[in-house]
């Protein structure tokens, strides 16, 4: 049996549209990782990072590099308000 931990990460699930269809979609980015993924769902999106995730740190194994361990317990994730100027033109994303 091979002994594994358990990691837990960070995860930035955004909403998004694909380019060419205009579908709807989500991206999901892993900040500490730098591994991005998306998906039809929330829950799809989520899926994709994970896996991604977990082949991310199989090959960093392989190679033989540290795994990066986020302190989740000291995570802060917050949003701030900011003044642009009155003349800009806003896309939304």
């Amino acid at each position: 049996m091979v002994k594994r931990k358990i990691l837990d990460y960070t995860v930035v699930l955004k909403p998004d549209v694909r380019s060419g269809t205009g579908e709807k979609s989500y991206l999901a980015y892993c900040p500490t990782l730098q591994v991005f993924s998306e998906g039809d769902t929330v829950e799809e999106a989520l899926s994709n990072v994970k896996e991604a995730i977990e082949l991310n740190l199989q090959i960093m194994t392989e190679d033989r590099q540290d795994i990066p361990v986020e302190r989740t317990d000291q995570t802060i994730v917050a949003s701030t308000r900011v003044f642009v100027p009155a003349r800009a033109t806003l896309a939304i994303t």
